[in-house]
């Protein structure tokens, strides 16, 4: 079955974004008002308000759907997956409540991974990765210019090196259903990935 993405907006006005990663389970309820009769708001698991799905051309970002299109696809509820975070908005995948998305991408043996992270976590993250052998891409990229980017951090697993992803192959990965995760995710998934993916 064809994938439906979304973006999820108004992340900052509700805080919301220090409690989402990728692979976050969030609900989706239709929210009609006098502004937008086609308004769909997100909630977390526990309850909490976390924004609404974008629903105008200059908030919903490329190969994603607005709220108006997915509006009479669901009753009143429906739920998705965040597949990667960026300033305050959220990249989120319509799925089937028993999805398992972080099963599901250790299953595919992906040789890229790619980590959100700034300041002292970026820096940290890094510091994780030569620990395990990894080394920075030094043909296209300093450890400096990763250090200070606002663009996540790329691990390849088969050669261990690390790189930068730009803001295209950042919309190359919600397309072809790669995550972005946190340093906090990352880290806790890294022995999996090793495991995982071929060296």
């Amino acid at each position: 079955m064809e994938k439906t993405y979304i973006t999820i907006t108004h992340l900052d006005d509700y805080d919301a974004s220090r409690f989402l990663y990728p692979g976050s389970k969030l609900t989706l309820k239709k929210m009609p008002n006098e502004y937008d009769d086609e308004a769909i708001a997100v909630y977390s698991e526990k309850g909490s308000k976390y924004g609404y799905v974008a629903n105008s051309s200059s908030t919903v970002a490329r190969g994603t759907h607005s709220a108006g299109y997915i509006y009479r696809d669901f009753e009143q509820e429906i739920t998705c997956i965040v597949r990667f975070l960026l300033e305050d908005v959220a990249i989120a995948e319509l799925s089937d409540p028993e999805d398992s998305p972080y099963s599901e991408y250790l299953k595919q043996h992906r040789d890229q991974h790619f980590v959100k992270a700034s300041g002292e976590e970026r820096e940290e993250v890094l510091d994780y990765l030569k620990e395990n052998g990894f080394t920075v891409d030094e043909e296209r990229f300093t450890e400096e210019e990763i250090l200070n980017s606002p663009f996540p951090i790329g691990v390849e697993m088969s050669t261990k090196k690390v790189f930068l992803i730009s803001g295209a192959a950042m919309a190359g990965a919600a397309a072809s259903k790669d995550m972005i995760f946190t340093a906090e995710k990352f880290m806790e998934m890294f022995q999996e990935l090793i495991e995982t993916n071929p060296r």
